[in-house]
């Protein structure tokens, strides 16, 4: 009687272990696997890269066609941004930026003699500019009750009145800048 006899291995498992011995793998020396994997694993390593450069390539391909979109047809047309304070000390009020935009502004530019005036409101009060000449002035400010003003910038360019609540901290800010010959406002609270 053999071992396997005594340990009580049936015929099914000597019949096993001799088929699983015929596919038991041969050692490899692990430095000819190694040398063997390495021109896989570089032509890999170039393939990704070639991706990589292709992919990136190809979005700034992308970004540049949006960006001449966007400038070609004269940027985004919405009113409200919604953006977070920065660093006021509140975090829980996000700052409104309103642009009113006047209707005519896809319009040709005024011809230099023909004064233009226009009005910008806001909660904190109101600038009435003139265009005249190619040259951007305040004529006059309004300001709500409650709102004291300040001005920083009196044209020929940009002008604009910053109108500060003196119970709060609340601030309204108008700049009104000219583009084209056109006066252009960016109403702001912060």
């Amino acid at each position: 009687m053999s071992d396997d006899d005594t340990l009580g291995f049936d015929p099914i498992d000597d019949a096993l272990r001799s088929r699983l011995g015929r596919v038991e793998p041969t050692t490899v020396d692990p430095d000819v696997m190694l040398a063997s994997l390495t021109p896989r694993f570089l032509r890999a390593r170039r393939r990704h890269r070639m991706i990589l450069a292709a992919s990136s390539a190809l979005a700034i391909v992308a970004l540049i066609a949006i960006a001449s979109v966007v400038v070609a047809t004269g940027g985004s047309t919405g009113r409200n941004v919604q953006t977070p304070p920065a660093n006021t000390g509140q975090t829980d009020r996000p700052v409104t930026t309103t642009t009113n935009t006047p209707a005519a502004t896809t319009a040709a530019p005024q011809p230099t003699g023909t004064p233009v005036t226009r009005t910008f409101d806001s909660d904190g009060g109101s600038v009435t500019v003139r265009v005249e000449n190619g040259a951007l002035s305040i004529v006059s400010t309004a300001r709500a009750p409650g709102f004291a003003e300040e001005r920083h910038d009196s044209g020929p360019v940009r002008v604009e009145v910053r109108f500060t609540n003196t119970q709060s901290d609340e601030e309204w800010r108008i700049r009104v800048e000219l583009v084209n010959g056109e006066p252009i406002p960016e109403i702001t609270e912060n």
